[in-house]
């Protein structure tokens, strides 16, 4: 199994990146970019949400509607 062990930006810890995840890409292309374990992730995302008011679930339906719209 190929890994990547990366320090989390917002905790601090040690995580680990197994092959074939988003993370693992992200990390293979750029390892000096600051990378966020999952935990720290939804708290940042949940955080933004509660702050800016706009829901990522209601962002995704909309992608979707636009892809089905343009696609016509």
């Amino acid at each position: 199994m190929i890994y990547y062990d990366v320090n989390c930006f917002g905790c601090r810890k040690i995580g680990r990146d197994v092959e074939g995840s988003i993370e693992y890409k992200q990390v293979k292309n750029n390892r000096n970019r600051r990378h966020l374990c999952p935990n720290c992730k939804m708290r940042v995302q949940l955080e933004s949400e509660k702050i800016s008011g706009v829901n990522t679930k209601i962002i995704k339906a909309l992608d979707i509607a636009s892809q089905i719209n343009s696609n016509l």
